[in-house]
């Protein structure tokens, strides 16, 4: 093992921890060169999603290597990104590599762990910190008084170490070997040690296969010998190996692993465990120059693994493309099993997952073991109802039946003539009849890619044929679901949170019924137009790990706002941290094109995804996830449905929600299950809730449809509000020249300033940055002087497009342009006034600087200055400022479940959850643009799985 820190997934019987942590993980530091404490969040989450609770951080001295000076700063980022998210970390040092030998020692070692010794991050073993190594005997020997001395060192701060000193766990394995013999020797010469890592989770000796005496006889010598710390079983996915550094045959090697991830796990579950660890340790999360990792490759842009895998286009063929999600799915399924004491989860829908080599053996010969994986294609089943599985090379065709029950596991071998290439293909058959295909990504060849062993890996489930992604709730729950539903109230923007509960609900085997008032479902949603915001993701073209930061300070002082109990940094940084994934949810799973990406104002990097084409974001969201729900037995949409109660046991203000009474076709109904609330804003209200809280804003138009809000529903159940006179103006909203007076005004998406539009004032002067946050442009235009009429407030702002914004926003203007809310002109047609500011503009332009107004990003604007520009088309529009969105809602929390003040605090309301612009406390006093969208998608998830929990 190289100088890495691999992920190690572990966890552990609660009892036996101070902080009872289950689950644990080992993480490669030196492949997080671009990790900030925002990315190691992220990739906290996405490892407690599949039911690990920390990473076994896993690294050299920066001494030992050069340029590597940066892993210290990126251990603290972790600990600050793991302590908020009750994620664990434990110090994994990595002994192995010679090079490294004379840059350990035990005060070095000692002042590292005490570091961070106090932080609720650390992962403790009977009240003393765990530490752990990747050797430390055979290439240092560093021996028995080097681990005595470290000790020492820690004075009076207790650890317990548990190395993985692997000379005795690989001569365990080899031929004959007698495993008592070696675990014998091991607490002979090492008596300083508590515990032991087992790192070979592969076996030397392939007719021992999956290595169980080894562990077996280990943890029996460290319990007879009195040791109090971890026996760690370790369980490796798959499991072949290519030096990308050096590409030396005799550094590359496979090892058997046919059936070995899940076959290691059965070994402590269901009624024939054999095996009792203390812990168990998955490698890897992300040794992307080894095949065995379960967190995918970064984006060809992310640059996080540059300082190990040095990514030429040769090794990224090794890497790219390769995902290893149903590894996730896998791991999800065992590690909720062994948390659940050893009884099997309940499989909520049907899917296989299945692995292969690319090559046959035959075409790998020269490196060690390379006849190893076998010719075959293995899978591996879980089901709903008794069904059939087959799996299919070109004309070799194996079926096994699988049943509820528990895995069941299948192969199918290799043609023996594989011509042009064979793709293997799975089928779920159930009763006669298809549930459910899928293919694998890569083709099975003769010809071989440089020393390429990678084991391919996909997923064939119902209504899931393509990548799976591991969200919030398991897929594996562990018991049967309740008759009642989950009621989703609202189906817009708050609808697509709703929709996105919905999704995670139904994906958990809960029906969902889903209120909404209008005739129709999709709410403002369908029709946002700029698109939704996601940081670090695969079309992004540079490092985004600002987007908390920009949230932040665009949330302004009302970030220091009550009510006490209200986490408001808490819900930015779970915004900002799942952005990734719900992108990657909606284009995977969904379908929907979020390719392009555009800088809107107040954000420092282009973050706000939307598709090339029409439909714009919205529309293509909600009508991608309302096909699919309409498709689904399970999913109920009644629309002219205007719910009148919050049903409560107990006291109205201090008892739980268990249902909504509402009215629909002249009659009343009522509905018991666990309620998400995602009814909207207030924005339409002007008569009620505006003028309530925001009587200063009386006559400007607004972008909504007047309707009441529903806030008084939640304030009869106690629900608390905050935020309710942040009320965010945008500044565009079109004048329709056939209305002007108009109070309700269509948008005018931000994302055409985006792309190069500038305003300009009734004098055809800029007079502000046009990429500045929401609530400065807006107060820049209303510092003029308004039009001349008096029905409505409002302002003649002209918004100018040249024909690069042009083309740029093409799917956004074919319709304000068939709405007559913008129109084409040449620049030669325009009043001298303008002509001149969009000369003076083009020169800021081609300078790269605009001194006047510190706009930083032009777009894709190309028009030059001067008289080349007259006969050039331009489209133009007069907008002005609207009320646009409200701020301010009901409080919640990162579970998403809304709150009641108790005493001095606040509280959650038992079976009630919110999501989207209903609730407050995330944007503050402002909301940046694409935030909208995403904070439906990500709390609505929550919602939806979180309330899809509680009726299991």
């Amino acid at each position: 093992m190289r100088s890495a820190v691999t992920l190690a997934v572990v966890w552990a019987r609660a009892a036996q921890l101070t902080d009872a942590a289950s689950v644990l993980a080992h993480f490669m530091v030196s492949n997080s060169y671009a990790y900030t404490a925002a990315r190691w969040k992220t990739d906290i989450i996405a490892a407690q999603q599949v039911g690990i609770d920390g990473f076994a951080l896993n690294w050299n001295p920066p001494d030992c290597e050069s340029g590597t000076d940066w892993l210290p700063s990126r251990i603290d980022d972790a600990f600050a990104a793991a302590k908020p998210l009750g994620f664990k970390l434990v110090h994994s040092f990595d002994m192995s590599w010679s090079k490294c030998k004379i840059y350990w020692n035990e005060t070095y070692m000692a002042g590292v762990i005490s570091k961070h010794a106090d932080s609720a991050a650390a992962y403790r073993w009977d009240n003393a910190l765990l530490v752990t190594t990747y050797g430390g005997d055979a290439v240092n020997e560093y021996g028995n008084g080097f681990f005595e001395n470290l000790k020492s060192a820690m004075g009076s701060t207790s650890i317990k170490l548990a190395p993985a000193l692997t000379t005795y766990s690989s001569n365990a394995q080899r031929g004959d070997a007698d495993a008592k013999s070696s675990a014998s020797s091991l607490l002979s010469e090492y008596s300083s040690i508590d515990g032991f890592l087992n790192w070979q989770a592969w076996p030397l000796n392939v007719k021992k296969k999956t290595t169980a005496e080894v562990d077996k006889d280990f943890q029996s010598a460290l319990r007879k010998a009195g040791k109090s710390g971890p026996y760690i079983m370790g369980n490796r996915l798959a499991l072949e190996f290519k030096d990308l550094n050096d590409g030396k045959t005799a550094d590359s090697w496979v090892a058997y692993s046919d059936y070995l991830f899940p076959q290691r796990f059965e070994l402590l579950t269901g009624p024939d465990a054999v095996i009792n660890p203390d812990i168990i340790e998955l490698i890897t999360w992300n040794d992307w120059a080894e095949s065995h990792y379960i967190r995918d490759l970064p984006s060809t842009s992310d640059n996080s693994a540059s300082a190990y895998v040095q990514l030429t286009d040769l090794e990224r063929s090794y890497v790219d493309g390769m995902s290893h999600a149903p590894w996730r799915t896998l791991a999800h399924y065992y590690t909720s099993w062994w948390k659940n004491g050893g009884a099997a989860p309940s499989p909520t829908m049907d899917q296989v997952v299945f692995w292969h080599r690319v090559h046959p053996a035959a075409a790998c010969s020269g490196v060690r073991n390379s006849d190893l994986p076998a010719d075959a294609v293995f899978a591996w089943a879980l089901v709903t109802n008794k069904a059939n599985i087959s799996v299919t090379v070109g004309s070799n065709q194996r079926t096994f039946e699988a049943d509820p029950d528990g895995p069941a596991v299948g192969m199918a071998p290799f043609l023996a003539d594989l011509g042009a290439g064979v793709t293997p293909e799975v089928v779920i058959m159930r009763d006669g009849r298809t549930v459910a295909t899928g293919k694998s990504s890569h083709a099975i060849t003769a010809s071989l890619l440089y020393m390429f062993y990678h084991r391919i890996i996909a997923t064939t489930a119902l209504n899931l044929l393509s990548k799976p992604s591991i969200t919030v709730t398991s897929a594996f729950q562990m018991s049967v679901p309740s008759s009642n539903p989950v009621i989703i109230v609202g189906s817009g923007l708050a609808g697509l949170a709703g929709l996105a509960g919905a999704h995670e609900a139904l994906k958990a085997g809960v029906r969902v019924h889903m209120l909404e008032r209008a005739p129709k479902p999709g709410g403002n949603s369908i029709k946002a137009s700029s698109g939704i915001n996601g940081a670090g993701t695969r079309f992004q073209h540079a490092t985004d790990d600002s987007f908390t930061d920009d949230t932040l300070r665009s949330a302004g002082a009302r970030l220091q706002a009550g009510p006490p109990g209200l986490a408001r940094k808490e819900l930015i940084q779970e915004l900002t941290a799942r952005s990734k994934g719900a992108v990657d949810w909606l284009v995977d799973e969904i379908g929907v094109d979020l390719s392009v990406v555009a800088q809107l104002g107040g954000h420092s990097v282009a973050r706000t995804h939307r598709g090339r084409g029409n439909p714009p974001p919205g529309a293509a969201i909600v009508t991608a996830l309302l096909k699919q729900f309409n498709e689904n037995a399970g999913f109920t949409l009644s629309t002219s449905a205007d719910v009148e109660a919050l049903l409560t046991t107990g006291d109205a203000g201090g008892g739980a929600v268990g249902g909504v009474r509402y009215s629909a076709d002249g009659q009343t109904h009522e509905l018991q299950g666990p309620v998400v609330f995602a009814a909207g804003g207030f924005a339409g209200d002007a008569h009620g809730l505006l003028a309530k809280h925001r009587p200063d804003l009386e006559g400007m138009p607004s972008t909504n449809e007047a309707k009441p809000g529903s806030h008084a529903l939640l304030a009869q159940v106690g629900a608390e509000f905050v935020d309710m006179e942040c009320v965010q103006i945008h500044p565009t909203g079109f004048v329709d020249p056939k209305d002007a007076g108009a109070g309700y005004k269509f948008l005018a998406a931000e994302a055409l300033r985006g792309e190069g539009g500038i305003l300009l004032s009734s004098a055809g002067e800029r007079f502000v940055n046009e990429m500045d946050r929401r609530d400065v442009v807006s107060e820049a235009i209303m510092a003029l002087p308004r039009s001349g009429l008096d029905s409505v407030r409002q302002w003649g702002i002209t918004l100018l497009l040249d024909p690069g914004a042009c083309e740029a926003t093409a799917s956004h203007l074919s319709f304000y342009l068939w709405k007559g809310l913008m129109e084409k002109r040449k620049v030669k047609d325009l009043p001298p006034t303008v002509i001149a500011s969009v000369d003076k503009y083009a020169e800021t332009v081609a300078s790269g600087s605009d001194a006047a107004f510190g706009r930083r990003t032009f777009g894709h604007w190309r028009l030059p200055a001067g008289e080349a520009n007259r006969e050039q088309e331009v489209c133009v529009g007069t907008v002005t400022p609207v009320i646009h969105f409200t701020m301010g809602g009901v409080a919640f929390n990162t579970a998403t479940q809304v709150l009641r003040k108790k005493e001095d605090a606040l509280a959650p309301i038992d079976g009630l959850w919110a999501a989207g612009e209903i609730t407050g406390g995330i944007h503050g006093a402002n909301r940046l643009g694409g935030s909208s969208l995403l904070e439906c998608a990500v709390f609505g998830r929550i919602a939806g799985a979180e309330a899809a929990r509680s009726v299991l």
